[in-house]
């Protein structure tokens, strides 16, 4: 066993416990109590280390707490402090709003020692395994979250710990997709360069977009299905990267590799969603144009990192293929 899988046993984890006494307090409670804390077998794996916790308490009431440990990682994190993750669930989200997962606290500290995450444990599939019309909920359920926190610059301005998606952001990020090809062969930089003609207005344009609050990852594995007998729950999991800026940087991470008419079923879905909880988008021809420069810099990420996580040639050539399949040539006005 691990070093980083130890650190996670229970038994030896008295701050494990007391975080939990106080995580798992309802509503005019005075205490909890646990009875036991168990480690259930998980095959779960993640760049971090992370482990899953049934936790009996003695009224009866048994519930499974996910525990992801940020003091190590087996990936480079660049620019991505451990803290916001955690932040994100104790300050912003809201489960009965969002149906994300319950924050339980996190035991933390800025020295050697442990750097835990305590929240609700969702058992259920990711999205990928189920079909359109679940995407589609789920496409729903983004336009909710945006929605919701569309209104909200002022508290998101003051959460520090999120990523800010402005044009210095997106200079940044071609930026270092230019130093990570300078390691490869110069055909590429002449490649990129081609890509980036025009950029500032590009990322003039991207940042100066309506803000919200944005998961950073919207990806299908990072978006959990759990059925129920009235409503399906979206769970949205991993908010390493959570930034404020305009929900459209989500819902292309999230609508890559569809096309019209499945690309505009997803946009409508979002639409509607975000004008309903206060969020206007453009219509699906504006969007679409939209996301495909966002899709742009997401493989401009791709890029920047393709150095430092030692990507190969040929590799880092296929991601510089979907960058120039991505580029959209036409900035909307």
């Amino acid at each position: 066993m691990s070093v980083a899988e130890q650190t996670l046993l229970p038994e030896a984890s008295p701050a494990l416990r007391r975080c939990l006494e106080v995580g798992l307090r309802r509503p005019g409670e005075a205490s909890v109590e646990i009875q036991q804390i168990r480690r259930c077998p998980s095959d779960l794996t993640t760049s971090y280390p992370v482990a899953i916790f049934e936790v009996q308490l003695r009224s009866g009431h048994a519930l499974r707490v996910f525990l992801k440990d940020f003091g190590a990682s087996r990936l480079p994190k660049p620019g991505r402090p451990p803290e916001r993750e955690s932040l994100v669930y104790r300050e912003l989200l809201d489960p009965g709003t969002l149906g994300t997962p319950a924050y339980l606290g996190r035991v933390w500290t800025d020295g050697p020692g442990p750097r835990w995450l305590l929240i609700e444990y969702v058992d259920a599939p990711t999205l990928k395994h189920f079909g359109f019309d679940d995407w589609m909920q789920a496409a729903a359920w983004l336009g909710r979250l945006h929605g919701t926190f569309s209104g909200q610059a002022e508290r998101l301005e003051g959460c520090d710990f999120l990523e800010h998606h402005d044009a210095t952001f997106f200079t940044a990020r071609a930026e270092r997709a230019r130093q990570s090809l300078s390691h490869y062969p110069p055909a590429f930089g002449e490649r990129l360069e081609t890509l980036l003609r025009g950029h500032d207005r590009v990322v003039d344009r991207l940042g100066s977009l309506p803000e919200t609050l944005v998961h950073g990852s919207f990806r299908p594995r990072n978006a959990l299905l759990e059925r129920g007998a009235d409503a399906d729950r979206i769970v949205a999991i991993d908010w390493e990267l959570a930034a404020r800026g305009s929900g459209l940087y989500d819902l292309a991470f999230f609508a890559e590799g569809f096309q019209p008419p499945r690309l505009d079923a997803l946009i409508d879905a979002y639409r509607c969603e975000a004008a309903r909880h206060g969020l206007e988008v453009a219509d699906s021809r504006n969007t679409r144009e939209l996301i495909d420069w966002f899709r742009l810099h997401k493989e401009l990420k791709s890029l920047g990192d393709a150095h430092e996580m030692g990507f190969s040639e040929q590799t880092t050539e296929k991601i510089l293929r979907l960058a120039e399949d991505s580029y959209p040539g036409v900035l909307p006005g």
